[in-house]
């Protein structure tokens, strides 16, 4: 028998029920002080440690998808799950449910290789949101479906690029080695689930395996083989730039993202004299928005979605500066309190 806390075992089945499918099960085994919840796919596998008060050392496997909705269901604080004869019982104050026994020993395992090398990841969540969704989204781009690892000289780089843009972040680290990895783009926001707020530790073991590992839990992913672009020499040195608040350019970009979006989705950005004239038009209409800017005078065009995730992911900075060479050559976004780096390429347009 275990007893969970609901409010445990509902937060711990519901990450669970996100990353596997409606006919997965999810294998429960007791420890000594908690119990281990595992899903498993043919390339991943995610667990999650779940406080409980443990009876008998139980292993079940259980449909993940129906124990989850029944679990939220339930008001009790505590609930039990315990085997008896061929089936497993759920129960939480007056409420009794049976499923049928499958057998644990028929539960999809991968086996783990040895570790390789590891880095600990901050802010992960970050991570997710602003680097991992940069990657590519065709099936025959496998490796910019990824973001880049690198680990070297006390630095972690993470790097991802779609055609449209290259984005790249580093964090410095205690220690690492020197390696570098592909992890899908897909697996980060599982990742960011596992961590929450706390540091999260990523192991590169052999058999082309990532681990990320936390104290709530590991997560067991595919490394994906290829070459990574040269992204070093893709990231400009800028003749010109401009410095501009980032939450006057985020409002500006907002009150003209559903005009642009709704023609062609480039935005033109006109610099001159300090005034920066944000510009969306077609044929027969345009919308201008005039943000007071520093740094020399340029104008280049942009996609305006590649806009809207650039300031998303600058959140935090007061000033993004913007680097420019030619209206055709490739921008470049930075700022002083951040190690992001963002390159954008520019919108062949007629002037």
């Amino acid at each position: 028998m275990i007893t969970f806390a609901r409010r445990d075992l509902a937060q711990a089945l519901t990450q669970l029920k996100r990353a596997s499918k409606a006919t997965q099960p999810v294998l429960i085994e007791a420890g000594p002080h908690y119990a281990v919840l595992t899903v498993a796919s043919g390339d991943y596998i995610l667990t999650r440690i779940v406080p409980a008060i443990v009876g008998d050392p139980v292993s079940m496997l259980l449909p993940c998808w129906k124990l989850e909705a029944q679990v939220r269901a339930i008001r009790q604080p505590e609930l039990m799950l315990e085997v008896e004869y061929d089936k497993v019982l759920l129960r939480a104050g007056n409420l009794t449910r049976r499923w049928r026994v499958e057998d644990p020993d028929t539960f999809i395992r991968m086996e783990q290789g040895a570790h390789l090398g590891e880095c600990l990841l901050d802010n992960v969540s970050w991570i997710a949101k602003s680097i991992a969704t940069c990657t590519a989204r065709e099936d025959h781009r496998p490796v910019l479906q990824c973001v880049y690892v690198q680990v070297a000289d006390g630095l972690v780089t993470l790097v991802a690029a779609d055609g449209f843009r290259l984005t790249m972040a580093t964090q410095s680290i205690v220690s690492g080695g020197s390696w570098t990895a592909l992890i899908p783009a897909n697996f980060w926001k599982l990742a960011a689930d596992l961590a929450g707020k706390e540091p999260l530790r990523l192991i590169l073991c052999e058999g082309s395996q990532a681990l990320f590992t936390s104290a709530q839990g590991s997560l067991l992913v595919p490394v994906v083989q290829g070459l990574f672009p040269e992204y070093k020499n893709l990231i400009p040195a800028p003749a010109t730039s401009f410095q501009i608040d980032r939450a006057l350019f985020a409002e500006a970009i907002a009150a003209i993202s559903s005009f642009a979006s709704a023609r062609s989705d480039i935005v033109r950005l006109l610099v001159a004299d300090g005034v920066l004239a944000v510009r969306a038009y077609d044929e027969e209409s345009d919308m201008t928005v005039t943000i007071l800017v520093t740094g020399g005078n340029t104008k280049i065009a942009f996609r305006c979605k590649c806009l809207r995730e650039m300031l998303q992911a600058f959140v935090g900075s007061d000033v993004i500066d913007c680097g420019t060479t030619s209206q055709n050559s490739p921008g470049l976004f930075t700022a002083r309190d951040s190690s992001l780096r963002v390159v954008m390429m520019p919108m062949f347009i007629q002037w």
